[in-house]
């Protein structure tokens, strides 16, 4: 697995990866001996137990850390402008996480697949499947995604991102985008699979804060001084207050 992925990249990446990780390389190396030599590294370092054993946006990661050294070394000057384009006439679709209750997702389509939709008579629309997932390791560390629940959110040909409300926290979401013609659906992408955390402390959380709050406070000698300190606490000094 790992070594198909690094014989899809480009040998300039793989190169740059290797002196980032201070591989000795030769000049001239083939690329399949270069893939070897860091699948090899990868696994002395059991980072690939680590590529199988995690959700996919874990391998997404992996995947611009390889990226990411010749993305650098591309980079403009100093004080150069640089347009990127609308699109990259290329079909994907990607969801990024901004706090436990929403996500933003981006896509793209290739100009021809869109337009052959748009063509047809029975397109009614595009839509994205907010799926909820249950992704959980199995034999041989290979990661298992099962959809759980989904939601859909009809968009219009133009539209190329979207806020989207998360309805469950701890758990795990992708979105899928689809394209309706006559009362069928056509699977166009499938984005990476993201992990929701909880989005509150846990049962004890504020009992701890407030114990840790306390140590604070007695250290720094504040509560020698009557200062009020957060929270409920606070509205208690000023009820106090007022009623003296």
């Amino acid at each position: 697995m790992i070594r198909q992925q690094l014989a899809e990249m480009p040998i300039q990446t793989l190169l740059d990866f290797a002196h980032v990780h201070e591989l000795e390389v030769r000049d001239g190396i083939a690329k399949a001996e270069l893939v070897e030599l860091i699948a090899e590294e990868l696994e002395e370092t059991e980072l690939e137990r680590e590529w199988l054993d995690n959700h996919p946006i874990r391998i997404e990661q992996m995947k611009y850390d390889l990226l990411g050294a010749a993305a650098f070394s591309q980079s403009p000057p100093p004080g150069e402008e640089v347009s990127l384009p609308e699109s990259y006439n290329e079909t994907r679709i990607v969801l990024m996480l901004r706090d436990p209750a929403w996500a933003f997702t981006y896509w793209d389509l290739h100009d021809g697949t869109l337009q052959e939709f748009i063509d047809d008579d029975d397109f009614e629309e595009l839509l994205l499947c907010v799926v909820e997932v249950d992704a959980h390791t199995g034999v041989n560390h290979r990661t298992t995604v099962e959809p759980v629940a989904s939601f859909d959110i009809p968009v219009q040909p133009s539209d190329s991102s979207w806020y989207i409300h998360l309805p469950q926290q701890g758990t795990y979401y992708r979105i899928d985008l689809y394209a309706c013609c006559g009362g069928r659906r056509a699977l166009l992408a499938e984005s990476n699979v993201v992990a929701v955390p909880p989005g509150n402390l846990a049962a004890n959380g504020e009992d701890e804060l407030a114990a840790r709050a306390d140590q604070i406070l007695a250290l720094s000698g504040l509560q020698k001084l009557d200062v009020a300190t957060y929270g409920e606490r606070r509205s208690q000094r000023l009820i106090s207050l007022i009623g003296d």
